[in-house]
């Protein structure tokens, strides 16, 4: 089979699972609660004619990719408005058609992961495994972390692919003469990571790996003054800036979220393990694969030739690093997902050549038995995707029952049923109100009405405050900390006085607080458990509150419970002094 066919057929495997469940959600948007913050910035170009992000959790470089895409989607798409701009065209589509970024996202999300399966076919070829290319690029087209991430308009997927491709050129570093262009084209792909998801700048390392590693018998300190190697870092400030220019624009937007977030690094609600959490999860997640990944990373110790010092120097401080974090997940290792396939396979690739005379389809064979457990768990999580959110469920239930302008209370909104606000109402009547046909498309789309007078459960409050009792064992100067202390929630009393009848409650914002029994190690974080259960269960209370609708998951639905109570108007908040969460 010639490297052509072989490729286009795994491509084919690859889309084809990662198309299947792309739509999830839509036109709803009920995708993944990250999505939300993502397609809200990208919309936020259109309505305010600007280039500033809204959301920082991510550098802008994915969200600038997404708001091209759907500029050029919206010449199909975006409604035809007499005496209109193409502008005022898109900022319709932001109202009329919210979900249309997201779907833009996920397409980017899981084109940049088909060029990944391409890109390690040819890296596992340069690096001398040619006859098993194959299996490292269908190892990428069937791994259920890099099919889940292809499906979400999130960063993830185009990192992987970027960070993948600063070590191909990282490698050409290595092989060939040292060539000004693909130093500088290394430095503007790391530039390119650093400004699409921050998890995945450790890739630099390989390309400064590559260039100490060709230079051997120059002293470090000449080595590392070399003009290509600075050339190439040059590279990766421009780039980044050039990416993401808010980061020399709003540098205290991201400085800001970078304190927070390395403050959140050692805080976690229940018990977490140590860095070799990272072993068990490839193993759990990614069934043979996931063993053949970490047995590639041993292989490499054990070697130790050039390639295997590149990669591992990637490789190494990623786990070191992401290991030690406390949110343990998988998807933080995307990036690093392609340079382990690449080692795996030139663990299986030594392995054939130790082994002795056997049919040549013997190991080959096996190889893709060892897959079939990925293919299977990927195609059984897209499928999934197909099924009615119980988000939308509960939607369509409280716009048929719950009459137009009643107060609604919700908590973490990205679990909650998406429903229309009497002050979004307001607002579009308002911007519109001389294009009667632009009301029309918001009267189909159902952006008008019926509407809710929407109230958060969960309010900030301007200091944090801190229980007598605990005073002398918080430091309000971690950010992280400082954050729980300054967190309450609006008591049923305080509910009703803003006109709230009716409360939903999402699976993911109550059920962990009262179903974990985990005991946090961190004071904070005990104290955000305790406090978050009590509330929960003053809410659920019967005297507080009576449930009138569960919306779960079944054969036909998934997602979380959606739970909708009717607060009693005569009930008391008093509630035994040890369920107090005010107290």
């Amino acid at each position: 089979m010639t490297s052509r066919v072989q490729v286009g057929a795994i491509l084919a495997v690859g889309a084809g699972l990662r198309l299947i469940g792309m739509k999830q959600g839509y036109p709803d948007f009920y995708g993944h609660v990250d999505e939300i913050g993502v397609a809200a910035s990208i919309w936020n170009f259109f309505r305010e004619a600007t280039l500033h992000p809204t959301e920082f959790t991510y550098p802008a470089f994915f969200q600038y990719l997404v708001a091209l895409g759907v500029t050029v989607a919206g010449g199909w798409v975006a409604p035809a408005l007499a005496d209109a701009t193409y502008l005022d065209r898109l900022r319709l589509l932001s109202y009329t058609d919210p979900g249309l970024s997201v779907l833009v996202g996920r397409g980017i999300s899981i084109l940049a992961d088909l060029i990944h399966i391409a890109l390690i076919y040819q890296l596992i070829r340069r690096v001398g495994a040619g006859s098993w290319a194959w299996f490292g690029a269908l190892s990428l087209a069937v791994a259920v972390i890099s099919v889940r991430q292809a499906h979400m308009a999130l960063p993830d997927a185009t990192v992987a692919m970027l960070s993948t491709l600063a070590i191909f050129y990282a490698v050409k570093i290595l092989q060939e003469e040292g060539y000004w262009r693909d130093y500088l084209v290394a430095g503007v792909v790391c530039g390119l990571v650093l400004a699409t998801k921050y998890n995945g700048a450790l890739c630099a390392l390989a390309v400064l790996a590559a260039h100490l590693l060709r230079h051997g018998d120059v002293p470090v300190w000449r080595r590392i003054v070399d003009p290509r190697l600075l050339g190439a870092g040059t590279a990766a400030v421009a780039a980044a800036l050039l990416a993401c220019p808010y980061f020399l624009l709003a540098p205290e937007q991201y400085l800001g979220l970078a304190r927070y977030q390395l403050s959140s690094l050692d805080f976690a609600l229940r018990e977490t393990s140590p860095w070799w959490w990272i072993a068990r999860d490839w193993v759990l997640a990614e069934h043979i694969l996931g063993g053949l990944l970490l047995a590639g990373a041993v292989g490499g110790l054990a070697r130790r030739d050039r390639v295997d010092w590149l990669a591992l120097a990637a490789i190494v401080p990623a786990f070191a690093y992401i290991g030690s974090w406390t949110k343990e997940s998988l998807h933080y290792l995307l990036p690093y997902l392609g340079i382990l396939i690449v080692q795996a396979t030139r663990f299986l690739a030594h392995v054939e050549s130790r082994l002795p005379r056997s049919p040549a389809w013997l190991l080959p064979g096996l190889a893709i038995l060892a897959l079939i457990p990925n293919g299977a768990s990927s195609l059984q999580n897209s499928l999934q995707l197909h099924l009615t959110d119980t988000r939308t469920r509960a939607a369509e239930w409280i716009q048929q029952t719950i009459p137009d302008g009643t107060g609604i209370g919700m908590t973490w909104l990205p679990y909650c049923p998406r429903l229309p606000s009497v002050d979004d109402r307001h607002g579009l009547l308002v911007a519109y109100a001389t294009s009667r046909q632009a009301q029309q498309l918001l009267q189909t789309e159902g952006r008008l009405s019926p509407a809710y007078r929407i109230v958060n459960l969960e309010v900030w409050l301007k200091e944090p405050v801190v229980p007598e009792a605990l005073r002398a064992h918080v430091d309000l100067d971690d950010q992280e900390t400082r954050r729980v202390f300054s967190r309450g929630w609006r008591s049923p009393r305080q509910l009703r006085q803003s006109g709230v009848q009716y409360v939903v409650l999402p699976d993911g914002a109550y059920a962990r607080y009262l179903n974990d029994d985990a005991q946090p190690s961190s004071l904070a974080a005990l104290y955000r458990q305790r406090v978050n259960r009590a509330y929960f269960e003053l809410l659920l209370y019967p005297s507080i509150s009576q449930t009138v609708a569960v919306f779960d998951k079944d054969v036909s639905t998934r997602g979380g419970e959606i739970r909708v109570l009717r607060l009693r108007d005569s009930a008391r908040d008093a509630t035994p002094r040890d369920e107090d969460p005010e107290r």
